[in-house]
């Protein structure tokens, strides 16, 4: 990742309804025809000041068909277990882990990727990470 991150991708679960509904009795399921698509992802700052994750990283999935999902009003899975955006703010050496979901037309899960890129950068770097 780029000069403040170091970001990888521990776990994917492809098909994560049953864990999103487990988490919060009020989760909607996803829109017909879609799945939720869940990223287990290891964060650590090597910056020299602090950085907050959900602020500094814009994580994405990138459908199969070239597609971007994560920030449209049907790519919300709604509340989960152990998610990112509950991350604070690390300082250097820091490390964390959590879960990144989005919800997608499930044609496009098979042979998607999770994208990566620093948020509010005029050189954004992106990573793009294999579902394995």
């Amino acid at each position: 990742m780029g000069p403040a991150w170091q970001v990888a991708l521990t776990g994917v679960e492809r098909n994560a309804l049953q864990q999103v509904q487990g988490e919060n009795q009020f989760n909607n399921p996803p829109a017909d025809g879609r799945q939720f698509v869940m990223g287990t992802f290891s964060v650590s700052y090597v910056g020299e000041e602090s950085g907050t994750p959900w602020i500094d990283l814009s994580m994405r999935f990138n459908g199969s068909e070239g597609n971007t999902f994560g920030s449209g009003q049907d790519d919300y899975c709604g509340v989960i277990q152990s998610s990112l955006d509950d991350t604070g703010e690390m300082f250097p050496g820091a490390e964390a882990e959590g879960n990144v979901c989005v919800s997608v037309p499930a044609e496009q899960v098979e042979g998607g990727l999770f994208m990566v890129e620093e948020s509010m950068t005029f050189d954004p770097t992106r990573v793009f990470f294999n579902l394995g």
